[in-house]
């Protein structure tokens, strides 16, 4: 399973946001006219509902918010950059500056090695520096694809 099957280049944004919710509106917005999106309002409203109950930064600056629901046919990934940092809750204090929106349906299985491999992917620091330090939403995919 390559990551580069769920990322669309259309689907990396740049951020500039002190509130993660409106972050996390940005980016679940970009998702409003994917087709594997059924249920658009139930989405935006079940990963909504998911950060208020436990915030999804995992540290380092990086922030995982998800949701597995029956409002989508498919996984997707939507990456959001802020280079400046927003406050995420995060166990270490530090500012999140990558945001993966993972979304997918109700299927385990799938779900835990796409979050596995998102976290091994920026475990690597030259790798999540070329993603914070990017130009644009290609210089990202690009970064990804080697994975």
């Amino acid at each position: 399973m390559k990551l580069i099957n769920f990322i669309k280049k259309e689907g990396i944004l740049f951020l500039n946001s002190d509130d993660k919710f409106e972050v996390l509106n940005q980016m679940i917005t970009c998702a409003q006219k994917d087709p594997l999106v059924t249920d658009f309002e139930r989405y935006k409203k079940e990963v909504i509902d998911r950060e208020k109950i436990i915030p999804t930064a995992v540290g380092k600056g990086i922030a995982i918010p998800h949701a597995k629901t029956d409002a989508v046919k498919d996984f997707f990934i939507i990456i959001g950059v802020d280079k400046k940092g927003i406050d995420w809750n995060a166990l270490d204090g530090e500012p999140v500056k990558v945001i993966f929106l993972v979304s997918g349906p109700e299927e385990h299985h799938k779900y835990l090695q796409i979050i596995s491999k998102l976290i091994l992917c920026v475990k690597n620091k030259k790798r999540l520096d070329k993603i914070i330090n990017a130009d644009s939403p290609d210089d990202i995919y690009e970064v990804l694809k080697e994975i």
